[in-house]
């Protein structure tokens, strides 16, 4: 299985196991793996790389002096959004099924989550004006952490 570099797998103790003809049980799933899965996720869901190359590309038009930014800025936050759309289709879906294995879900996720980062540097997101900074700090720390415990993956 060739699997995309974002691609969610369930772990072995919630994925449906096949009893084999022979009768004998499926082997134990290990317990000692949760925190490791835990924290992948966690970090798999977290769009780093399009936060990256939107606070790249914003430094470039936003001027030194007050006042001075292009007016393509109140854009970039599509850009982004549309770069975390293209990334996670590509990188959850498994190349050996095809298109049909894409992570929708993960991916609607990472797009929430690119969406949460940049209100909470206080920027702006088409219509949404920028969000009192303990209001969308707090959003982030739980959506960041509460998500990755109940996603486990399609």
């Amino acid at each position: 299985m060739a699997a995309g570099p974002f691609r969610i797998e369930k772990p072995a103790d919630i994925q449906q196991w096949n009893v084999p003809a022979d009768g004998e049980p499926p082997p134990a799933p290990q317990q000692g793996n949760q925190l490791k899965d835990y924290m992948s996720r966690l970090i798999t869901l977290i769009p780093g790389e399009a936060i990256g190359v939107y606070l790249t590309l914003r430094g470039f038009w936003v001027g030194g002096e007050p006042g001075a930014q292009s007016p393509l800025v109140g854009y970039l936050p599509l850009l982004g959004l549309a770069l975390v759309v293209f990334v996670r289709i590509w990188g959850t879906r498994d190349s050996a099924i095809g298109a049909s294995s894409t992570q929708w879900l993960g991916t609607g996720i990472a797009a929430v989550a690119f969406v949460l980062w940049v209100l909470g540097m206080g920027h702006s997101v088409l219509w949404f004006a920028p969000v009192d900074g303990k209001i969308t700090s707090t959003l982030i720390v739980l959506f960041s952490f509460v998500v990755p415990y109940f996603y486990k993956g399609e």
